[in-house]
């Protein structure tokens, strides 16, 4: 059947998109296509419920429109030249939905083939939007396939995990390319100026996905206790049904911070802790107050290596991005500061 242009290639991306747009709008329709999916996920997986299914999915259908993947694309020259087409294994996380879409799509921009090893928490919606994607472009049947168990020697792989996990794939897959992911959150920056509108979406970056992602808020700078007050009245009434083990971890923690005689702030299933600590456990948030910027900037140095993005409106902050945008990356925005297409590109011409 012949391998696909990368103008083909980008062509499929657009469509997938689309689809996913279409997936948005019709979540909530009782009897539609997607339904039966979505029911066959939050059967297998709680945590995905219609909220964040429908945050995940308008998230990547934004991202994939056809001016930003021609934009993406346009980055790497070497996209246009000749490549030997490699084997890339992907182990995927189930964290939230479709994470590892992202690592999906770069393989498929590099030209180069994906053997994803789905993660249990996430093993129906990608197989079933790559389904979707093969009968519009059969030519994709040549870049995507999916493994259970251990893989077979590939030519590179990309994972994502804990230094145990990563201690793992560089033991297990001596001698090839690897790109290793570990485990990092987002900081919020807050000035104490902030509007309603700013609060309302720092609130999102905390309690998306119940905190599971890792562009989720797990510590926040404050420049007093004081500007933090507006923050724990929206995250009260944001406060709604969650997972039993997200409850059962909240209650855990409360009273074990209770038996410690540690004070926090209750806000409705979302612990808020004064702790110098980056990350913070499940169900909770981290806060300290900082004096100036200084203080700032040497927290985030001391951090960084755990640091996935910064959540400020201040626009002195480096690469800082405005509360409520935090689950809305772009593609060029990659995990951990890891240049995926790069590195696949380097693969390739290798």
């Amino acid at each position: 059947m012949g391998l696909m242009t990368l103008h083909e290639r980008i062509e499929a991306m657009v469509w997938l998109g689309y689809q996913l747009k279409t997936w948005s709008t019709q979540l909530l329709v009782h009897d539609s296509p997607i339904r039966e999916v979505i029911n066959k996920t939050q059967k297998n997986n709680p945590w995905f419920t219609d909220d964040w299914l429908g945050m995940c999915f308008e998230a990547w259908a934004g991202a994939l429109s056809e001016d930003k993947l021609h934009q993406w694309a346009r980055r790497y020259p070497e996209l246009n030249t000749s490549q030997r087409q490699k084997q890339i294994a992907v182990v995927m996380a189930g964290n939230i939905p479709l994470v590892g879409l992202h690592d999906a799509i770069c393989v498929l921009l590099s030209g180069h083939q994906l053997i994803a090893k789905l993660s249990s928490k996430d093993k129906i919606l990608l197989p079933d939007l790559v389904n979707s994607l093969l009968q519009n472009y059969p030519k994709l049947e040549a870049y995507i396939g999916f493994k259970q168990g251990d893989f077979s020697m590939p030519d590179a792989l990309i994972a994502t995990g804990s230094d145990t996990t990563r201690l793992h794939f560089v033991h297990s897959y001596p001698g090839i390319p690897k790109l290793l992911r570990g485990n990092r959150h987002a900081l919020a920056v807050l000035t104490g100026k902030e509007t309603q509108e700013d609060l309302e979406g720092l609130v999102i970056d905390i309690n998306a996905y119940y905190g599971l992602g890792c562009r989720n808020v797990a510590h926040i700078l404050t420049p007093s206790p004081a500007a933090l007050e507006p923050l724990f009245s929206l995250l009260e009434k944001s406060s709604r049904n969650f997972p039993d083990p997200y409850s059962n971890t909240y209650r855990q923690n409360r009273a074990m911070l209770i038996q410690q005689g540690i004070d926090f702030t209750d806000c409705g299933q979302l612990l808020l802790i004064e702790d110098d600590r980056f990350a913070s456990p499940l169900a909770c948030v981290h806060w300290s107050v900082y004096a100036n910027r200084l203080q700032i900037d040497r927290f985030i140095r001391q951090h960084s290596g755990r640091i996935q993005c910064i959540v400020s409106q201040d626009p002195t902050i480096n690469q800082a991005i405005k509360p409520g945008l935090a689950q809305f990356p772009q593609l060029w925005d990659y995990a951990d500061e890891i240049d995926t297409v790069h590195f696949l590109n380097q693969i390739g011409h290798g």
